[in-house]
């Protein structure tokens, strides 16, 4: 994706989180970023305290603990990198990447959800699991 084409869609993407934050009264605005390559991802990893990827493989083999067991168990203010791999899954050589930076594959249940909606389930898992169930 060009440059001017990725700045566009991130611009939109920030108005999109902004608004509903604002909707939600949410105290923090989450981070969304759009990054041009694989490199470009592999410089954030250092900055996240967890890194979570949510794996079209891990559901279709039924892997369900992944994810409540690090939302059990991750202190508050931890800073967790989710990524979400585009249609048609991640390549060898992405999920070679992850599993070299310690990444936690999870699957987000017995469907395989569209890229643009498994951030949404995620977010809504988190909320719900610390928002609802332990405040």
């Amino acid at each position: 994706m060009g440059s001017k084409k990725l700045s566009k869609k991130q611009q939109r993407l920030e108005k999109i989180t902004q608004e509903a934050a604002e909707q939600s009264q949410r105290s923090f605005l989450p981070n969304v970023t759009l990054l041009a390559n694989e490199k470009d991802l592999s410089s954030f990893f250092s900055q996240y305290d967890y890194i979570l990827v949510a794996y079209e493989e891990s559901a279709k083999q039924d892997e369900t603990a992944t994810l409540p067991r690090l939302l059990q168990n991750v202190p508050v203010n931890s800073r967790i990198l989710a990524i979400f791999g585009p249609e048609g899954g991640f390549s060898p050589e992405e999920i070679a990447t992850f599993e070299q930076n310690q990444a936690l594959f999870c699957g987000l249940g017995s469907r395989i959800l569209r890229a643009e909606t498994a951030p949404l389930y995620l977010l809504s898992a988190i909320s719900y699991h610390c928002e609802l169930l332990y405040s």
